[in-house]
């Protein structure tokens, strides 16, 4: 598999795909990393990450984007938890940085989910195309221009908290989506997924 962007080759070993060719995630050891790459950069600090999860069982944190070198490393990390969403960056220095947490219950099922990101200053987190919870200010001092790891989708990167289910979508924008372009998005593929 070769992703859209740089022609670099997607190594899908550790994930499993279900008979609609959808990547499975069995919440023990499937997970996909991607390389770092100038694309995964975001030089202003604005970008989006959009994703259909269709979560299976959750019992504990699972991570479903993942962007950082070591444990509280620079980067930044999307996460599911049972009443929780969750979004960490760090600095590389505080630990364990800005974590924004969304009280909300995680649906077992389908979920369109989307964080904004803007300006490196401002997170927002939509579900199913409808902002969740208050804008969180960001106040950890990332560069997400030069934060160089590689990239774990349905686990953190080097290999923990694994997500259990399936993640059919996953799309990393290079700014910072209006709440009308996510619920524009979550209209275009809302019935395509479970």
């Amino acid at each position: 598999l070769v992703d859209f962007k740089d022609s670099t080759t997607l190594d899908l070993s550790n994930v499993s795909f279900d008979s609609d060719a959808q990547m499975t995630f069995d919440g023990t050891s499937d997970k996909i990393n991607l390389a770092d790459a100038a694309h995964l950069k975001f030089p202003g600090g604005s970008f989006t990450i959009e994703q259909v999860l269709i979560v299976d069982a959750i019992s504990s944190k699972q991570r479903t984007f993942s962007k950082g070198s070591s444990s509280w490393s620079r980067g930044w990390h999307a996460a599911i938890r049972p009443t929780q969403w969750e979004f960490e960056l760090s600095d590389g220095v505080s630990s364990p940085g800005n974590s924004f947490k969304i009280d909300t219950t995680t649906t077992v099922g389908t979920n369109h989910v989307a964080w904004v990101i803007e300006n490196g200053a401002t997170a927002k987190l939509y579900i199913n195309g409808v902002q969740a919870g208050s804008t969180q200010t960001i106040t950890e001092g990332i560069d997400f221009a030069t934060t160089t790891s590689t990239v774990g989708i349905g686990a953190y990167e080097l290999g923990a908290e694994y997500f259990n289910g399936k993640i059919p979508y996953t799309k990393l924008y290079n700014k910072a989506l209006t709440a009308e372009e996510v619920q524009n998005n979550f209209n275009g593929i809302r019935n395509r997924f479970g």
